[in-house]
């Protein structure tokens, strides 16, 4: 019995890897492609700007940023520049929505909403709403 399941395992993986890989080109799509002159000049611009930009040009073109950016002066390099720095900051992100500030704003809208009058509802069980209802509901 284990030797079955490790066996269908073992299938249902080569099926799943076997789903995966590509099926082959036809060769004749792949003569179609290098035939067309306008395909092989594309061909020879994308290689050309492969070319251009390869690992290579880019890693000494960081090398050269990085190069240039640590001789740029440091932003806040004293201590009273970060703090005031932290401190703008700080009380930046305290004049938004807090926690005291939505329940003052809460308090401030229960009391406006206790000084507005109150609006009576109708009470179903009675006959003449129960007619005003039936008046109201039919066009």
């Amino acid at each position: 019995m284990n030797k079955l399941i490790v066996a269908l395992i073992a299938g249902v993986f080569a099926a799943a890897v076997g789903a995966q890989t590509p099926a082959p080109a036809a060769e004749s799509t792949v003569k179609k492609l290098t035939t067309n002159p306008k395909a092989a000049e594309v061909g020879a611009v994308t290689k050309q700007e492969s070319n251009i930009n390869t690992g290579a040009t880019d890693a000494k073109n960081q090398a050269a940023a990085t190069a240039k950016s640590k001789q740029d002066p440091k932003a806040l390099t004293t201590r009273q520049e970060r703090q005031s720095a932290v401190a703008a900051t700080t009380t930046a992100g305290s004049t938004t929505s807090t926690g005291a500030t939505t329940a003052a704003q809460q308090k401030a809208n229960v009391a406006k909403s206790k000084q507005e009058p109150r609006v009576e509802r109708p009470k179903l069980g009675t006959p003449e709403n129960e007619a005003l209802m039936q008046k109201r509901s039919t066009p």
